[in-house]
């Protein structure tokens, strides 16, 4: 299995999203993804991508949850959770996935919704759960359940009946064809077996691979058991109380036998924050913000304020202390509204050389009509991959893979932006100048690229041309003997100027181009800006 975990997307027709939000919540999606900071996309299919940080919004049902808190007031005071007395025994609490927690969710039949169900869990088990490798989420129809329920293990020899199947196989078999067990047999197994969640009359999962025909869940489910299986206990209590934030959002009974919700610090569904943080909210922000009007903000994005305290709502995994609180005020409040300061030094200082040099690199290339971006020193392992150098640096335990690596050269994010803009008119042209890692420490890039459907390896040679004119007088050569891994044969080459290699120039290879999306050919340039300084000095 890769370790990729992307951000996440969730996309219906609209008419199937209208009928879920209702249509006063639907038309509220634009305007809400600039308090949340979302890309959208509208046609006859809504297309929402999200940063990795809010899992409780990767859904149609809670997202309108929170449009209509944020908008229309809804306000959540308490939650409709009771106790339970669920039957289950754990075999497995010594083995690597020894941790389970579980949950009932009663209700009206779940119907068109069960998709937006589906793939919420879907998500949050990928995102959250790091592709089911920390945690996972199981849902049966708990109207075919007959307690008690037993977590253990089974033989590979034994027989099992898919959830997308009608009739049972030997396990062996179904974890070389299954599509889900081939991908997930090694976080199945135990030992020489494999985990299993059973009930009286049988096996009803093989977390986290596949659960079983029996218990599928379909629209006319009311009534579901959910399961949550996990190698980290914290992670597991994370997914756990996602899933109950979905079912909540439906207005479902949450019968809840852990004690999870019954004590500090989730009492009644919120994590209780002493009032005094809200007197150090203006010095923050850096603004003079009213104690009514920061309440206000809070009750928007989901917070209870009641009897001295500020309760974080129970499905806010993301909310981590003080800090995450000020986030979400200044989200609410609006971040256009955090006015500007003056920085006031007492002492007097001068441009440093090489940032005047890159400061007329970008006034060169505006002059010339391409526009500037700005992209992340942090990439993912794709661009790392197809960057020039071969160096690589990861980061441990990162939030996200789209943020894992640092950058080792500037064109893939280039692509990246082409790819996020290919419904807008071409030619498009871009440069950018940031910093990458060198073979050996940090150094300052400047690429610009071109992309169009016209676009070859002559517009951007005359691009280069101009820019290195009005910069030095001094020739350059392109040694199109030295090849680049990303530049199409005879298109392109290493940039020299009196034999001091400068950077590179080209055609990207189309195969490179396919991972991006793209179909129109895209010419890039990247120089090292500051062997640049040093060559025409």
């Amino acid at each position: 299995m890769g370790d990729e975990y992307k951000m996440v997307v969730i996309k219906a027709s609209s008419e199937y999203v209208k009928n879920i939000m209702g249509k006063e919540t639907y038309d509220k999606i634009e305007e809400f993804s600039k308090v949340i900071g979302y890309e959208y996309e509208f046609g006859e299919e809504v297309r929402i991508e999200f940063n990795p940080d809010r899992p409780d919004l990767f859904s149609f049902v809670t997202l309108a949850d929170a449009i209509k808190k944020f908008y229309y007031n809804k306000r959540d005071e308490t939650y409709n959770f009771s106790s339970g007395n669920m039957d289950i025994s754990n075999e497995n609490n010594k083995s690597g996935r020894p941790f389970i927690y579980t949950f009932i969710a009663k209700g009206e039949r779940i119907g068109e919704l069960l998709n937006d169900l589906i793939d919420f869990h879907e998500s949050i088990s990928d995102n959250v759960g790091r592709r089911r490798t920390k945690a996972a989420v199981g849902l049966h129809d708990y109207d075919t359940i007959t307690q008690p329920l037993k977590y253990g293990s089974t033989d590979l020899k034994g027989e099992f009946c898919p959830y997308d199947e009608d009739k049972e196989r030997k396990l062996e078999e179904i974890v070389l064809t299954h599509e889900k067990g081939k991908l997930f047999i090694d976080l199945a197994k135990t030992g020489n077996k494999v985990y299993a969640l059973e009930d009286v009359n049988g096996i009803i999962s093989i977390p986290p691979m596949l659960n079983s025909r029996r218990t599928r869940v379909n629209t006319s489910t009311k009534n579901f058991l959910v399961d949550i299986t996990a190698t980290n206990g914290e992670t597991g209590r994370k997914l756990k109380l996602l899933s109950m934030y979905y079912f909540n959002s439906l207005g479902y009974e949450l019968i809840d036998d852990s004690g999870i919700l019954d004590a500090p610090p989730l009492k009644q569904g919120f994590e209780s924050m002493g009032m005094e943080n809200v007197n150090k909210v203006p010095k923050v922000i850096g603004n003079e913000i009213a104690q009514k009007d920061i309440y206000d903000y809070l009750r928007k994005m989901g917070y209870r304020v009641k009897d001295g305290t500020i309760g974080i709502p129970f499905y806010r995994i993301d909310v981590m202390g003080f800090v995450d609180l000020v986030e979400d005020i200044s989200k609410a409040r609006g971040y256009d509204k955090i006015s500007e300061k003056e920085i006031k030094l007492k002492a007097f200082g001068s441009a440093n050389p090489h940032k005047k040099f890159s400061n007329i690199l970008s006034e060169i290339m505006i002059g010339m009509g391409f526009q500037e971006i700005m992209s992340f020193f942090i990439t993912n392992s794709k661009n790392v991959e197809f960057g020039r150098q071969s160096r690589e640096l990861k980061i441990m335990n990162p939030k996200s893979q789209d943020f894992s690596q640092l950058r080792n050269s500037i064109f893939p994010e280039m692509l990246e932006f082409f790819q996020r803009n290919l419904r807008r008119s071409y030619p498009q042209r871009i440069f950018e100048i940031g910093r990458i890692l060198g073979e050996e420490n940090e150094e300052e890039h400047m690429a610009f690229a071109v992309a169009d459907s016209k676009n070859g390896y002559s517009y951007i040679k005359g691009y280069l041309e101009t820019f290195l004119k009005a910069l030095t007088q001094k020739n350059y050569f392109i040694d199109g003997s030295n090849l680049i891994k990303v530049i199409i044969n005879g298109r392109g080459g290493t940039i020299l100027i009196d034999d001091i290699c400068v950077g590179f120039i080209g055609e990207i290879l189309p195969e490179i181009l396919l991972n991006y999306e793209l179909a129109n050919p895209v010419t890039v340039a990247e120089i090292d800006v500051d062997k640049l300084f040093s060559a025409i000095s």
